[in-house]
């Protein structure tokens, strides 16, 4: 999966930009889902999202017609 990483510059945040057109198959789900984790768990947060959630704004961003999810996630949690 290609995404984008971007630390703050006081380290104090975390953007990560997955683009939407990566997720084709339920393995780009799981390794989404997989990196979060991953970079939340450098600010000791839990991502509070499953596959069934990431497909949900997947679907919405579609509609949308937009062309990455974006999280920012600090030690508050995730944004997306």
């Amino acid at each position: 999966m290609n995404i984008d990483v971007q630390f703050t510059s006081d380290q104090t945040e975390i953007v990560l930009r997955l683009p939407v057109v990566e997720f084709k198959r339920p393995a780009d789900f799981d390794a989404a889902l997989s990196i979060l984790e991953i970079f939340a768990g450098e600010f000791g947060v839990d991502p509070e999202l499953d596959e069934q959630d990431l497909r949900s704004l997947v679907d919405d961003a579609n509609s949308a017609k937009v062309t990455h999810l974006i999280f920012k996630i600090n030690e508050d949690g995730i944004n997306y």
